[in-house]
């Protein structure tokens, strides 16, 4: 995706800056990552909003913002399946008074959740801790390539560069060091958290890093603590995702496809997504491996804070309609079953907790001065 595509998508976001080309920025010298604060009105919203930082090459700024892979636990429910069924779920209307009446009800959600936002006027990708009315932005480096990822326990960051070096840091950006310096420069290398918040899943170079033009290979994890290494896939996918439970890695794979890898066992199961174009991006991977939500049509990893999400089983590849409105903008599963939806309704972007049985348990209503964020994950208090 070109520059000029750039600018014309952020046209259709009005209050949105010009976004200069990522990978000019990428390759310019790295600046040191720094922590702002900045007033924010949550309008009393308990919730903790940490944005993290998906710097992607051809990052283009969201008519509906979507977004990557993640785990977490939150209200315990019932553990049965998400009922399938081969239907599409029917559009339905905005919410009526009473059912948003009922919805002000509910819990919120107590926890941390994470985001990414694009500064135009500092020229590059910035992590936003937002609560209680206050927020905390932190600065990536300037050569961050790809995405950064916040880890499940929300105490360490991980980006991969241009060079194709895979960092971590603390939240704040301190302590940054190299655990890897062969990982795929491109923007679908996505480092995918362990659901202990011990390690990152990465797709690794099968030669010399030469930018876009590297070759993809296999599929690595490497421990935060000590460097340790162990191959997980021997070829390797994009946008990678850990169910909750860590035995199952989902992927897209780059030609449309996507899937679920059985690590233990060997086996990778994906299903048919003809019925939708295909897919470029994968969000979220249930415990049991069994459902997977994903882009709808193959628009690009690019293009992930811009398009809708739908929930599809795996085996069959039927759609799974969830008693939301409006469209899935972001989600993630989390440890019990549940799954939390990202949608606009007539109160603002709501973020849901929803139960296998269909049941919605908890929600928050982001502040409305976030502006175009990209959901990325929760992490319960």
């Amino acid at each position: 995706m070109t520059g000029p595509d750039l600018r014309s998508a952020l046209h259709d976001l009005g209050e949105q800056a010009r976004v200069p080309d990522l990978l000019d920025r990428a390759l310019a010298t790295s600046r040191r990552i720094r922590r702002r604060r900045i007033a924010v009105g949550a309008g009393g919203t308990a919730v903790v909003l940490v944005t993290v930082a998906v710097a992607v090459t051809t990052l283009r700024s969201p008519d509906t913002i979507v977004a990557p892979p993640a785990s977490g636990s939150s209200v315990p429910s019932p553990s049965s399946a998400v009922p399938t069924t081969t239907s599409p779920p029917a559009t339905t209307a905005s919410p009526s008074p009473s059912a948003s009446a009922s919805a002000r009800a509910l819990p919120a959600l107590r926890g941390t959740l994470h985001y990414y936002r694009w500064n135009p006027k500092l020229g590059h990708g910035e992590i936003l801790a937002v609560r209680d009315g206050t927020v905390e932005g932190t600065d990536l480096p300037t050569d961050t390539l790809g995405t950064a990822s916040i880890s499940p326990d929300g105490r360490v960051l991980a980006w991969v560069t241009a060079a194709g070096s895979l960092l971590v840091a603390d939240p704040d950006g301190g302590n940054a060091r190299t655990i890897a310096s062969d990982a795929v420069p491109m923007d679908f290398n996505v480092p995918a958290w362990s659901p202990d918040s011990s390690a990152v899943t990465f797709v690794a170079a099968a030669g010399p890093i030469d930018g876009p033009r590297t070759t993809v290979g296999p599929i690595d994890r490497v421990s935060v603590n000590d460097g340790a290494r162990q191959r997980i896939w021997s070829n390797g996918y994009c946008s990678l995702s850990w169910a909750p439970d860590g035995k199952y890695l989902g992927y897209a794979n780059c030609t449309g496809g996507a899937g679920v890898l059985d690590v233990a066992h060997g086996t990778d199961t994906g299903p048919d997504l003809t019925s939708i174009g295909g897919t470029s991006y994968l969000a979220a991977v249930s415990p049991d491996g069994r459902q997977i939500l994903v882009q709808l049509g193959r628009q690009g990893y690019e293009r992930a804070d811009r398009s809708p999400l739908g929930l599809f089983e795996v085996e069959s590849g039927a759609r799974i309609p969830l008693p939301v409105t409006n469209t899935i903008s972001g989600g993630q599963f989390l440890g019990n079953g549940d799954l939390l939806v990202r949608t606009a309704d007539q109160e603002g972007i709501v973020i849901r907790q929803i139960t296998p049985t269909g049941q919605t348990v908890a929600q928050t209503t982001e502040p409305p001065d976030l502006g175009q964020v990209l959901f990325i994950n929760f992490t319960a208090d």
